[in-house]
């Protein structure tokens, strides 16, 4: 889809994309009747102000996550209560000895008092790992996982200096092991929003020193990334990468950062002088 993800929640508010039913997975209600999205809220939340009916599996297994996250159940037409345990994500297991360098380096680009957005992979988490001597980080980001947990439990996350909702991490989902999951549970300190306002460059650009830390898999000489997709072949979805970098760039001594090995595990470069119209792994 050549769009924003940021914009992608006009496609339903603006009846581009009319929406018959939306299937939505929440925690159990609270005792006034509220479940909560939880640990995805994206593009869900204009899914829930948009649809024609709402059906729902409520899994006990699902954190209530504060935000914009909460749906009553009478706004729900249908419900299954199945319990299942959610998607876990965990690339402390797939960390190289590159990976590790990489994630120093950018480290020492990140100054105290800056406000940190990361992408997913194994050098943002490399990133986190090496920022325990700052101090005073703040996050306003379109994911969170892991390595945001510690962070935050050692008092280098918080979030004291971010104009957009200053006092507490926000994000749009969250994906990591149950270890995060338990974290950000009836957490006041972890707000997950709708996509439209984490990832709008205008909201990102009001924080200052904010840091876009984010991984590509090539890039030219001439400046391009490849983010997406490898070749013909898409890699992975229509990200929030370009949004925060944007931001970021916008911000207030702000930094976009991209972080690529110059190699692949075959040896093959990811910087040339071309991007790729071939597929390599």
């Amino acid at each position: 889809i050549p769009i924003f993800l940021s914009e992608t929640p006009r496609l339903f508010d603006e009846n581009i994309l009319p929406l018959d039913a939306a299937l939505i997975q929440v925690s159990p209600p609270d005792k006034h009747g509220y479940c909560s999205l939880g640990t995805s809220v994206e593009i869900t939340r204009a899914a829930v102000r948009n649809a024609k009916k709402i059906f729902a599996q409520i899994n006990r297994n699902m954190p209530r996550v504060h935000g914009d996250t909460f749906v009553h159940m009478n706004k729900i037409d249908a419900y299954v209560e199945y319990d299942e345990p959610l998607v876990e994500v965990d690339y402390s297991k797939e960390i190289s000895d590159i990976d590790r360098i990489i994630g120093k380096r950018v480290a020492e680009l990140v100054d105290d008092g800056s406000t940190l957005q990361l992408g997913i992979g194994t050098i943002p988490d490399c990133v986190l790992k090496s920022l325990e001597d700052h101090k005073d980080l703040s996050i306003a980001s379109e994911m969170i996982s892991d390595g945001v947990v510690s962070l935050m439990e050692k008092g280098v996350v918080t979030n004291r200096y971010k104009t957009f909702h200053p006092g507490a991490t926000t994000c749009t989902f969250i994906l990591g092991t149950r270890k995060v999951y338990d974290f950000v549970n009836d957490n006041p300190n972890v707000l997950v929003l709708d996509i439209g306002i984490t990832n709008d460059p205008a909201q990102i650009r009001r924080n200052p020193k904010m840091c876009a830390i984010n991984a590509a898999i090539e890039v030219d000489l001439t400046g391009q990334v490849c983010a997406d997709s490898i070749g013909t072949m898409h890699y992975s979805g229509v990200g929030g990468q370009i949004d925060f970098m944007r931001g970021a760039a916008l911000s207030e001594k702000g930094k976009a950062i991209l972080v690529i090995p110059s190699q692949t595990s075959k040896g093959i470069s990811r910087i040339v002088s071309t991007v790729s119209f071939y597929i390599y792994s």
